[in-house]
């Protein structure tokens, strides 16, 4: 991790730690998307402009900019890996 996205996740940690289940929900989002995208710098890119924007919202109490962020991330988590093969749907 380079010394800015370093930066920049410390200091939305630091943001955050008031809203302490969203903290927990945000990390575990943004593990799970880190290990299942991990090729894909795009991804990860916009994994850090969303992290700023959120702590922008936080500054401002725009909490639902931060509560879009959190959908982002779960739209994210949902979208196949590079390289995936999609699955069709299956039968009900």
């Amino acid at each position: 991790m380079s010394n800015s996205q370093q930066k920049i996740n410390e200091a939305v940690i630091a943001t955050l730690q008031r809203h302490e289940a969203e903290l927990q929900a945000m990390k575990a989002l943004a593990a799970a998307l880190v290990a299942t995208h991990p090729d894909h710098p795009k991804l990860l890119d916009s994994y850090l402009e969303q992290m700023d924007a959120i702590a922008d919202a936080l500054d401002s109490d725009a909490i639902p900019r931060y509560r879009a962020a959190i959908h982002f991330f779960q739209a994210l988590m949902l979208a196949p890996a590079p390289g995936d093969q999609l699955r069709p749907a299956e039968p009900d």
